[in-house]
């Protein structure tokens, strides 16, 4: 009865939240939503909800060409660039294109066949470019198709003084032809620039629109010694990685266009790059912008094979590892013992005590304190209740370490190199701070990043779920930017923890850590999960769950505090996840 009552009161705060920011029909919509399809497995018929999700689109980009009168007459032209056309084809050859035909019921013309030279000469290429009187080139395979409103969409896209962007990218998808119909599938929604993502798998992967200008700084800024890079992988179905990398290393701003406009067509090539062949194209990024790093292949058995790239730790800092714990005395052992049995020993470990009510426990505390091999220190939380948040600023106060790793007492390194593998992207001068690869008991993800927005706040992307299916290989076998980690296992520098302020201890329990990554993401740092820091984490066994009235009010007072703070960035899209992909369910699938 309990549980029912506290869904009740959730529901309640959660209308009443989204009525007053967003209006009663949206927070109807949003809460329909919850109750009846947060648990909905049937599958979606993708080719219609394709058709009616691209539509909307469409209006919509169709009212913001047409709302100022001026921005019609100058708008961005396109030139369309065949990565694989033929040698010699003439003008009937090139119109026969499925891409061609695509393009011409489309709802702006402006666009133009382009073809540069297949050729080695630098100088040739940069003659043809030169010439070319578009301002962007759209990068394409003829045999491919382009919805008919992407060019409008592009051309808003690009469009005005913020708007500038070097490069663009898009969602896609598949099609194949069965009896004179199109039959769509395989959707990738993407998440808007992402740059360790793209280096661990090449997400980007097909059609890339390029300005003129970054081609000619591109080609102008090559030795003469360098081979032009190739634009198309050889027998692939996509753009050479070693092209759209070297497109990024000059962009200063990438766009991304988050609907499925183009689809390849099955059939004919290999789907991927092989990944042999896109480490060797990664290495070569990274001896050209000069960064230094241990590429392999981390998983060749998907079709999206991923890349594992794991930096160097710098010198030897100490780690404060801190634990706050109450009583479960044999899980605070096993979380340290795994911890100091991994390949990082430069650490030092912060038990915070928080009310413990079993003599065991204190008998656990003097046996690890009497531990030679590993140096433990033990502080006491003196006030009632459970504040994840004071508990941990006060130990970050006596902390040593010049890192720190927030450690829940219910988790359990599985991977030696954990620690190692965090530290050497949280020492990076663009990273905040790093989370890891979490497990339940029975193998299903508990954690592998947080996305903003689901569940009308934020929730652990893919909770509950198994490393079955490809969809979910591309999220957690790549270490890549998300907007928050949690922090039953995270790590961040201690003096930018300081700068922050720590944690908000008005925030006890519930969302401290995400208020927490809000704050590091403010000051322009990235928050990164990273996928091979594998650990087990037994969740919330000390803390229990909020399941009494006490609980609840504090939780919904925290919810309150945290949505009424951010509430800019809740109204706004995750930019690390899709506008297309499900709020309402945490496994990624499309919106209803």
């Amino acid at each position: 009865m309990s549980n029912v009552i506290w869904k009740l009161n959730a529901y309640t705060h959660v209308l009443y939240y989204y009525a007053k920011n967003m209006g009663l029909p949206e927070a109807g919509y949003r809460i329909k939503h919850k109750l009846f399809y947060s648990k909905r497995k049937k599958p979606v018929d993708y080719t219609a909800w394709r058709k009616s999700h691209i539509r909307e689109v469409a209006l919509e980009n169709t009212r913001e060409i047409n709302r100022d009168g001026i921005s019609f007459f100058i708008r961005p032209s396109f030139g369309v660039c065949f990565y694989d056309m033929e040698d010699g084809a003439d003008k009937k050859t090139v119109a026969s294109y499925p891409f061609v035909k695509s393009l011409r019921i489309g709802t702006l013309k402006d666009y133009r066949i382009v073809r540069l030279p297949r050729t080695s000469d630098k100088r040739e290429l940069i003659k043809a470019v030169k010439s070319v009187k578009e301002d962007y080139l759209l990068f394409a395979r003829k045999d491919d198709l382009l919805h008919p409103t992407t060019i409008a969409a592009l051309s808003n896209l690009v469009s005005g003084a913020d708007k500038i962007y070097d490069a663009v990218y898009t969602d896609e998808d598949s099609f194949e032809e069965i009896k004179g119909e199109f039959k769509y599938s395989d959707p990738y929604m993407k998440p808007d620039y992402a740059s360790y993502y793209q280096e661990g798998a090449n997400y980007i992967r097909r059609m890339t629109v390029v300005s003129k200008k970054l081609m000619l700084d591109m080609l102008e800024n090559m030795s003469d010694d360098e081979p032009l890079p190739e634009f198309l992988s050889n027998g692939v179905d996509e753009m050479n990685p070693g092209f759209i990398f070297r497109v990024l290393e000059h962009a200063q701003k990438v766009g991304h266009l988050d609907m499925p406009v183009y689809s390849a067509r099955k059939g004919g090539v290999e789907p991927v790059t092989d990944a042999h062949e896109y480490i060797g194209y990664v290495k070569e990024h990274f001896a050209r912008i000069g960064r230094n790093a241990e590429i392999s292949i981390d998983n060749e058995k998907t079709e999206h094979a991923t890349v594992k790239i794991s930096y160097p730790v710098k010198g030897e800092p100490l780690v404060s590892v801190i634990i706050p714990n109450k009583d479960h005395a044999e899980d605070l052992k096993r979380a340290v013992d795994s911890v100091a049995a991994g390949t990082y020993k430069k650490l030092e470990f912060i038990i915070v005590e928080n009310n413990s009510e079993l003599e065991e426990t204190e008998a656990a505390y003097k046996e690890l304190l009497d531990r030679r091999d590993i140096d433990v220190k033990l502080l006491r939380y003196e006030k009632e209740g459970f504040n994840y948040s004071a508990i941990n600023n006060m130990a970050v106060k006596e902390a040593k370490g010049e890192y720190l790793l927030l450690l829940n007492n219910d988790i359990e390194m599985v991977n030696p190199d954990a620690i190692r593998e965090m530290l050497g992207y949280t020492m990076r001068p663009d990273v905040g701070m790093t989370g890891a690869r979490l497990y339940f008991e029975d193998g299903t993800i508990q954690h592998a990043g947080v996305v903003i927005g689901i569940g009308g706040l934020a929730d652990h992307l893919l909770r509950g779920l198994s490393e079955t299916d490809e969809l979910i290989c591309r999220y957690t076998g790549v270490s890549r930017e998300y907007s928050a980690v949690t922090a039953a296992c995270a790590m961040i520098s201690k003096e930018l923890f300081l700068e922050l302020g720590g944690f908000d201890e008005s925030i006890e329990v519930a969302f401290n850590d995400v208020d927490l990554c809000m704050k590091v993401t403010d000051r322009g740092k990235k928050i990164i999960y990273v996928a091979q820091a594998v650990l087990n984490h037994y969740e919330s066994k000390s803390r229990g769950q909020d399941d009494t009235l006490k609980k609840q009010k504090r939780f919904f007072a925290e919810v309150k505090s945290f949505s009424d703070r951010w509430h800019d960035r809740m109204m706004a899209r995750d930019r690390y996840y899709n506008k297309n992909l499900t709020l309402v369910r945490t496994d990624a699938s499309l919106k209803e």
